[in-house]
């Protein structure tokens, strides 16, 4: 028995102790979890939330919706995301909802904007957190400059005006609890709990909002395959590991989020549109989640995954 036969015997008894560690970890903090299970509404999201036509969901546009400033020029919109228009013109094509992104202000206000920055949409330049309102609304949008930066509760007024479903993408990860607080006070103050879900990659602001108010509606986004998409390392004599290690954390790390959600009693869950598969949407209906993917703009994607129940969310809403 030769040297080489040790270390992939070693290496292959660490990769096994490794993964029976993560699953032994995950399976304690489940169950405790379970345990501990707060008080939270009976029952996964109701399919007439969305009024949905039969076993067919509406289309949800994406920061509102936008048009195409060329057809040539993939990416380039000719409305901007996250503002009056782009809403006015999803409503105007059909779509019974629209997607939104939220931060908060300097001032503790919650503003729709994406980035962490202003530098993208606005004709100005500064972090989100260091700006207050009044600060950003002095500054027009680059590619349309008759508009202004939104606050949350001015989108929530547009939604009510053409009665419309919202689905809030909180992008707070410093003050998650804040940022809870403010969209439960909002949706208490227009009466909009049976109209707004809060979308959201981050798991603490799911279990803040499962216990601070249950009427909140609530969304965990999820990516599979997370560490082997943000592994770069080129090594050579990372590939065993990055074939062995990688694939078999991500599986348990996705199986604890997905068992999170059923903790937190999650109303949907959000996948990139290229992650799903018939089989994972049905297993998670069955589960008792709404599904919903994010971006899709090929008709042909659109009408496969509304024929398997998803909530679509796409840029363009043409066909709504």
């Amino acid at each position: 028995i030769n040297a080489e036969f040790f270390f992939f015997f070693f290496f292959f008894f660490f990769i096994v102790a490794a993964m029976l560690w993560l699953v032994g970890i995950a399976a304690l903090v489940g169950s405790l979890m379970w345990w501990f299970k707060p008080q939270r509404k009976a029952g996964a999201l109701s399919r007439q939330f969305f009024r949905a036509e039969g076993f067919v969901l509406p289309l949800v546009g994406h920061r509102g919706a936008r048009m195409p400033a060329d057809p040539s020029q993939a990416g380039r919109y000719s409305t901007p995301g996250n503002c009056l228009c782009g809403f006015d013109h999803a409503v105007k094509h059909g779509a019974r909802g629209i997607e939104l992104d939220t931060r908060l202000s300097k001032d503790g206000v919650p503003v729709v904007i994406h980035d962490h920055t202003v530098d993208s949409v606005l004709d100005g330049s500064g972090l989100v957190e260091e700006m207050t309102v009044e600060e950003m609304k002095k500054i027009p949008y680059k590619h349309n400059r008759a508009e202004r930066l939104l606050t949350l509760e001015e989108a929530l007024q547009f939604a009510v005006e053409h009665d419309v479903f919202v689905l809030i993408e909180s992008k707070e990860r410093e003050n998650q609890a804040a940022m809870v607080r403010a969209i439960c006070a909002l949706c208490a103050k227009y009466n909009l709990f049976e109209k707004v879900v809060m979308i959201t990659f981050v798991w603490r602001t799911v279990y803040l909002a499962s216990v601070y108010d249950p009427r909140l509606r609530t969304c965990l986004l999820l990516r599979r395959g997370l560490l082997q998409s943000q592994h770069k390392s080129g090594a050579e004599r990372f590939s065993i590991l990055e074939r062995i290690f990688f694939p078999v954390t991500d599986w348990v790390l996705y199986n604890f989020a997905v068992l999170f959600a059923r903790y937190t009693e999650c109303d949907m869950l959000g996948y990139h549109a290229i992650e799903l598969s018939p089989a994972l949407i049905s297993n998670l209906h069955q589960l008792g989640f709404l599904v919903n993917a994010w971006v899709v703009n090929s008709q042909a994607e659109k009408e496969f995954l509304r024929a398997q129940g998803v909530l679509v969310t796409t840029d363009f809403c043409f066909d709504c």
